[in-house]
């Protein structure tokens, strides 16, 4: 009997082909739930259709599918659908992250607030609600700063201001950005940080039991200094030495932990600079754009054979620590 998986994605979602790909070559069998049956059914995945945006109704609708029939797993593709899965396996009993973990994680000023309280370094932050109506004061840490939604991937929204004049002109930038995020808070509010000098790097891991397995190390070899911060192109493996690996692993196994993250994916970016590592986002689930499509481990599995097998606790082949 094959052994199955939920996939929980946005129908938009670039990862569903992959996974389902994946799941082909481990004799998986994959269903996709989703905003839409018709978006996501295909002749390999059947489709279940969910509201995405009201985790009560789709819990109902989820748990009575898995009484009914028996998965395996559950996985969230994206950052939207991440805390639903989460639940979903937390109510069917199903190894994955809590969902507190994965808020934690994908929030990006809960997380501030949860590694600051571990005392694990962190930029000078605040969390600011703002409105188009609004102007904001020099934050108290001072310029340069960096503005940041508090629940957007891509660094989409993200703005470098280095004047009181640049501050409100990339808060109502990124205004208009959130607002049509789905949570009142999430649209209301910003996270303003200190501006971290440094080298940026991408780290691509894979949690069993809470302890971290690095995938890949990336090096972003553009200046990322603003005022925008668009993610143009990776190289891998970085260019980094052994110890300054160490640290960045450290750092990103240190975040897990405070978090709470123990199973599955993790793409962590970190700055590299005199005072260590800093943590600049950390998300449960697989690097975004194309980057994964170019990543063979040990074998040659793909990232999403790694995230499926490491879900149903299947071990493969792998002979990489690092990248």
């Amino acid at each position: 009997m094959k052994r199955r998986v939920l996939i929980v994605s946005p129908p938009e979602s670039y990862r569903i082909q992959p996974y389902v790909r994946a799941a082909l070559t481990l004799d998986l069998e994959i269903n996709l739930a989703s905003q839409g049956e018709w978006a996501i059914s295909s002749p390999v995945s059947a489709g279940i259709d969910v509201p995405l945006q009201d985790h009560r109704s789709a819990l109902t609708t989820l748990v009575s599918l898995f009484e009914k029939r028996h998965y395996d797993a559950v996985i969230g593709t994206d950052d939207s659908t991440l805390e639903l899965a989460a639940k979903l396996a937390e109510k069917t009993g199903l190894q994955q992250n809590l969902p507190t973990a994965v808020r934690l994680a994908r929030r990006k000023d809960l997380s501030r607030l949860c590694l600051q309280q571990a005392g694990i370094q962190v930029p000078a932050f605040s969390i600011e609600e703002v409105s188009p109506q609004q102007l904001l004061d020099k934050p108290y840490f001072g310029f340069p700063c960096v503005i940041k939604p508090l629940a957007l991937s891509g660094s989409r929204g993200v703005i470098r201001a280095d004047t009181i004049e640049g501050l409100n002109q990339g808060v109502q930038r990124s205004l208009k950005i959130i607002s049509e995020e789905a949570d009142l808070y999430e649209k209301t509010h910003l996270l303003l940080e200190q501006y971290i000098p440094g080298r940026e790097f991408a780290i691509e891991g894979m949690l069993t039991d809470g302890w971290l397995d690095v995938l890949a190390i990336f090096d972003k070899p553009d200046p990322m200094e603003g005022p925008y911060f668009e993610e143009t192109y990776y190289i891998s493996p970085a260019r980094v030495s052994l110890d300054e690996k160490n640290i960045l692993v450290e750092a990103v196994q240190n975040a897990c932990r405070a978090f709470g993250l123990v199973t599955g994916p993790v793409h962590a970016e970190c700055r590299l600079n005199k005072q260590g590592a800093w943590l600049i986002e950390l998300a449960a689930r697989t690097i975004g754009g194309l980057c994964s499509r170019l990543l063979s481990f040990g074998t040659g599995f793909s990232l999403e054979q790694l995230v499926l097998a490491n879900a149903i606790g299947q071990e493969l082949p792998l002979g990489l620590k690092g990248g």
